[in-house]
């Protein structure tokens, strides 16, 4: 089963699917209702190969040619001691002092010592064990010309001005179960005109692996960006994950988010019921959060904690069902009259009530666990 289906059966607590096999768009899956309606769920990034136009899978397999994955515009392969991405903006190589021994494909997962690899839906997912100095990887693109972009979660490199080739996002430190409990730090040294060195670095002495994705970019469907008290001149345009609410890393956080209806078009002109925004959760630690209007129109390559855009009294708080936090963000994005789908200026998610703790969630830039936007409609 590809990893959509299987996160919508867990949203839907294993209920038998109709699924209607008209849609077309490569961010969507749609569920026929028992009542009539339909259910989109629209995943943050694309769930289907542009080449292939089937759903996809988080597995390596075993071929004649060797150790091969499809991304949503990518081919994954492994070749001698690097990981191999390649699509037609290029090809860029994954390689460490780690991955330098005998790189096994099992249960379609690549184990190499004690890093295990798993693709996600445009790279690939590294869980790596706990190294107090970092875990450093090379970067390695057939292109000079691409310009680098850092923060101290995330390392990309530029095809233009904003649109990236390839991303490197940190997600964080996580205990035996996988469970994200703190923060890990990206840094990154220029090696050549085209390698650069990128190291993830724990930020507390707890926890026992570190993960972290690296993917070429696929055009997302939601325009977003992290706002933090502790780095108050920084965003976070294409980091997977954010730590929303209070660390000793960030600070405060909070999530500017933006749903770009303009990529599922067939939406557009139905009568929608509602809405719902679903944040993959990451870790235990699940705060209530809450989702405010912005006051005007935010920036994603703009916006900072010290000129961040205010928010309105229109607000909804989440509720935390399974792995998700989910808000219901009809308010914001049903037009009253008509009920179709408009287009909004920007939702702000931020920590219901003020304090210790984070939620850490998926962005819009998580292609290991996409954030989906659920839309009920007839």
């Amino acid at each position: 089963m590809s990893i959509a289906l299987n996160e919508i059966y867990k949203i839907r607590k294993n209920m038998c699917l109709s699924i209607d096999k008209n849609n077309t768009n490569r961010y969507t899956i749609v569920v026929n209702e028992t009542n009539g309606t339909k259910t989109a769920y629209c995943f943050s990034t694309p769930i289907y190969s542009e080449k292939t136009r089937r759903l996809l899978d988080f597995k390596f397999n075993a071929t004649k040619t060797g150790i091969h994955s499809i991304g949503s515009n990518c081919d994954i392969y492994v070749q001698k001691d690097a990981i191999v991405m390649q699509n037609p903006h290029g090809k860029l190589s994954l390689a460490s002092e780690t991955l330098s021994g005998s790189i096994k494909q099992e249960n379609g997962k690549l184990i190499c010592g004690d890093v295990e690899i798993t693709p996600t839906l445009n790279g690939v997912l590294f869980k790596t064990k706990r190294i107090e100095t970092g875990f450093t990887i090379s970067m390695q693109t057939d292109n000079e010309f691409l310009t680098p972009w850092e923060n101290n979660k995330c390392f990309a490199l530029m095809r233009d001005e904003f649109t990236p080739f390839v991303s490197l996002s940190a997600i964080g430190v996580s205990d035996s179960h996988g469970e994200i409990c703190a923060p890990a730090l990206v840094s990154s040294e220029k090696c050549s005109g085209n390698k650069y060195k990128v190291t993830i670095k724990p930020t507390a002495s707890v926890g026992k692996y570190v993960f972290f994705e690296a993917n070429l970019y696929e055009e997302k469907l939601f325009q977003d960006t992290t706002v933090e008290s502790k780095n108050p001149l920084a965003h976070n345009a294409y980091g997977g994950i954010a730590f929303l609410g209070n660390s000793e890393t960030f600070g405060e956080k909070w999530l500017y988010t933006r749903p770009d209806i303009s990529k599922i078009p067939a939406l557009t002109e139905k009568r929608v019921k509602r809405v719902r925004l679903l944040l993959p959760i990451h870790g235990r630690q699940n705060l209530m959060l809450n989702a405010h209007q912005v006051t005007l129109r935010f920036c994603s390559f703009g916006s900072s904690w010290e000129n961040k855009v205010s928010y309105t009294q229109l607000s909804e708080i989440s509720k935390a069902a399974g792995n998700y936090n989910i808000v219901d963000i009809s308010k914001f994005l049903i037009q009253p009259q008509s009920n179709s789908l408009m287009q909004t200026d920007g939702i702000i998610i931020r920590p219901y009530q003020r304090g210790d703790g984070f939620c850490a969630v998926s962005t819009g830039d998580s292609y290991y666990r996409p954030q989906i936007l659920e839309v009920n409609y007839s």
